[in-house]
């Protein structure tokens, strides 16, 4: 760190330079069933960076990963309960050097219905707990293996809309329980992308693409941390996503100097 080894000498605690390295990935895909979120996911099994990937599979809906992902960079697994979904976790971080680079969870709103279910057999009359316990594991979660294992992490979820007060709006945003979802969701996340099929066909012939908008008006939730990239991004891949990611960093890199 040059100039400021002397400060940081005999402080035991790590040091970042995104220069060097990227920090690790936290990325919300979500959107209406059928609209590519798991094919989204699946490329990044044929991104270096990003492979190989755990892909925990709660929706047994993983068909699209053989036709867009790399299945000898990546393993799918089917949790069949929150208890299997933990002791995986578990099991990585007491594994050193564990092989992934990568966990994608598809979907969280199917992780917070085993979570409920799991936390209502534990105390079945404690309703208050078991909506807190679903809210905050899912976000324990996702910072353990963002941070505590060092990870890249991609969440896929289904699309939920709500009528604000006024009933003039609706909020578009993921299907996430928990009313403060809204406002605390983009501070976890570096990337929040909504998923559909848009129609870029001439004269009438139809041609839909799937399309992924990170940057959108005020009742669609969506988010990313690189200001390079574009609102909207037609036939998506991780690989492409990692290419502005990139460009963010270099670019930071020659303005700092």
């Amino acid at each position: 760190m040059g100039k400021f080894d002397s400060f940081l000498k005999g402080i035991n605690i790590e040091v970042a330079d995104p220069r060097v390295s990227i920090p690790k990935l936290k990325v919300l895909l979500y959107g209406p069933s059928g609209t590519g979120k798991t094919s989204l996911a699946s490329t990044a099994s044929v991104v270096e960076e990003l492979g190989p990937v755990l892909y925990i599979d709660l929706e047994r809906g993983t068909a699209p990963a053989a036709k867009y992902g790399d299945l000898d960079n990546m393993v799918i697994v089917q949790p069949a309960s929150y208890r299997e979904f933990a002791d995986l976790l578990l099991k990585i971080s007491q594994t050193k050097d564990a092989p992934f680079k990568t966990v994608v969870i598809d979907t969280v709103d199917r992780l917070q219905e085993l979570i409920k279910v799991h936390f209502t057999t534990v105390n079945p009359k404690d309703s208050f707990a078991m909506w807190a316990a679903t809210y905050d594991k899912v976000l324990d979660l996702v910072n353990k293996i963002a941070f505590d294992l060092s990870l890249n992490i991609i969440c896929i979820t289904h699309e939920s809309r709500e009528v604000t007060e006024t009933e003039r709006l609706s909020l578009i945003g993921p299907a996430f329980e928990g009313k403060q979802s809204f406002k605390k969701l983009p501070s976890i996340f570096d990337l929040i992308g909504r998923m559909t099929w848009e129609d870029v066909g001439e004269d009438g012939d139809e041609q839909l693409i799937t399309v992924l908008t990170v940057k959108s008006s005020s009742n669609i939730l969506t988010k990313t941390r690189f200001d390079n990239m574009p609102p909207m991004i037609g036939n998506p891949t991780m690989g492409k996503l990692m290419g502005w990611v990139h460009e963010h960093y270099d670019t930071k890199e020659k303005n700092d100097d």
